[in-house]
């Protein structure tokens, strides 16, 4: 099968993995894969060590540029499906792939609406196929984009849960006897930083020996630092590229977003063993299970988060429960293999 990846994000955040790890699975089952991007954006950077790319994407919507090039690029790759990973990708994948017959497959990647101008109508029509990443982003698609759940297909994200749980921690160079709580993710309004920032000063004063750590970059990234900047025991760590150790060294992990498409920073905390404290909303409740895996809490409310944190930060033998049961959890629902079986299914049944 000859299958053509998209994404056009000029960041690096879970969507992207989920493409580069989607494009090297495939690769490595037999399929032929290339890969749609834009010129220098991290994913380029990354995929292009194990991939073909075409970084071609970017422009205005509709923009008859890329769309051209794209569509070329198509016929000299025989591509017999294309499947698009961002948002924004469908405005110049879909064109492109109806001007060569090829049918389309779209990743929604987040929990969020759709709009219904005639203008997107007349381009969702062209996809074949939906893929969303958890029930709550496909309960969206039905209701903000009209598309049939029968067309939606739900492929939960994975990843290497051994390789994961096999990491050593990391050296957060936190005084012997401290327990971390991490935040890893991008830093983003939405993610839940300020909730977070205003929780932290009252788990700090309750537990003298834990410390915030939080790894990532963003555009809200200023005003994070700005909001924790009087805040005790806080520790920025900045872009890591393998979270992996870091989060073996946590205690637990805080994810107090606001929405999400799927929350892989939580199922990867569960893969090595640390709970999580993750908002009730979204996506979130599909991958941590209250009482058991983790502690969920209400969204926008920091005082539920400063209670959460401090009870799992009192409670070691709670922790260890909670550890134990999502590691399980996360060997059994994230595995990359299950993730790539699914797609591979979905593309054969799909491709012309």
């Amino acid at each position: 099968m000859r299958v053509a990846l998209s994404n056009a994000a000029r960041v690096w955040g879970g969507a992207e993995r989920m493409t580069l790890a989607v494009g090297e699975g495939l690769r490595v089952r037999g399929h032929k894969v290339t890969l749609f991007c834009r010129a220098g954006s991290p994913l380029h950077q990354r995929a292009e060590r194990s991939l073909p790319c075409v970084p071609i994407l970017g422009g205005m919507d509709l923009s008859p540029r890329t769309v051209a090039r794209s569509a070329a690029a198509l016929r000299r790759f025989r591509a017999e499906v294309v499947v698009t990973f961002a948002v924004k990708d469908p405005r110049w994948l879909v064109p492109a792939a109806r001007w060569v017959g090829v049918p389309v497959v779209v990743r929604h990647p987040m929990d969020r609406p759709l709009p219904r101008t005639p203008y997107h109508r007349a381009l969702y029509a062209g996809v074949e196929r939906w893929v969303a990443n958890s029930e709550a982003t496909r309960a969206t698609l039905q209701r903000t984009a009209g598309v049939p759940r029968e067309r939606i297909v739900l492929i939960r994200n994975g990843f290497d849960v051994e390789r994961w749980a096999a990491a050593p921690p990391a050296d957060l160079g936190l005084p012997p006897g401290a327990r971390a709580v991490g935040f890893v993710g991008r830093l983003e309004r939405r993610k839940g930083l300020f909730e977070l920032a205003l929780a932290w000063p009252r788990v700090a004063a309750r537990i003298p020996d834990a410390y915030l750590v939080i790894a990532g970059v963003g555009p809200d990234e200023e005003a994070f630092r700005a909001a924790l900047a009087a805040a005790p025991r806080v520790r920025w760590l900045g872009f890591v590229a393998d979270p992996a150790p870091v989060l073996r060294a946590l205690a637990v992990l805080a994810m107090p977003s606001h929405f999400e498409g799927f929350g892989l920073a939580a199922a990867e905390a569960l893969a090595v063993g640390v709970p999580v404290v993750a908002t009730a909303t979204s996506s979130l409740p599909e991958v941590v299970a209250h009482e058991r895996t983790g502690l969920l809490v209400p969204p926008h409310d920091p005082d539920a988060l400063a209670a959460a944190l401090i009870r799992l930060l009192e409670d070691e033998p709670l922790r260890i429960r909670l550890g134990a049961a999502g590691a399980a959890e996360a060997r059994a629902r994230f595995a990359l293999d299950r993730m790539l079986d699914e797609f591979e299914a979905l593309l054969l049944e799909v491709a012309r």
